[in-house]
């Protein structure tokens, strides 16, 4: 799995310098000081991420990464592709958007959390798709307020 920048042409020779790999940015995480990340990916293919995840993620980093948190909100799965321009966004984007301004407080104590967030954007995003487009949710580690809904 690769991020793709602006400036790839569409050779594979270009790949390297126009890409970051999905083993990069885990690479990366692991250096960011943060106690908790999220990683919220709006692309085709996104769900391979995952395997990456799984893979870096020995069982003492993965103890880490559950008592700090550390959780994956991407677009689609790994052989789905993201659908754009919808409503004037990406899919995925567009229900982020609205969970987070309090679609996805389930609660009702005027805040979203990500595990408020994650299961939302797993039914809306297969709703609104007709199945053709199903949300990559990984979630490590503790719940996190995410935003306070006024």
């Amino acid at each position: 799995y690769y991020l793709i920048a602006s400036d790839f042409d569409g050779r594979r020779g270009n790949l390297p310098k126009a890409a970051i790999s999905s083993v990069e940015l885990m690479e990366w995480s692991k250096t960011i000081p943060a106690l908790r990340q999220i990683y919220v990916l709006d692309t085709c293919h996104s769900g391979g991420l995952g395997a990456v995840v799984a893979g870096l993620y020995d069982a003492r980093v993965s103890v880490l990464a559950k008592a700090l948190g550390m959780h994956v909100l991407a677009a689609a799965q790994l052989k789905q592709k993201a659908a754009d321009r919808y409503e004037n966004n990406g899919l995925f984007t567009h229900f982020v958007l609205k969970g987070l301004s309090g679609d996805a407080d389930t609660n009702k104590d005027r805040a979203v959390s990500v595990m408020e967030l994650t299961p939302y954007l797993a039914k809306w995003v297969k709703k609104a798709s007709a199945g053709g487009q199903e949300a990559f949710i990984r979630n490590f580690g503790d719940d996190l307020r995410l935003v306070k809904v006024e």
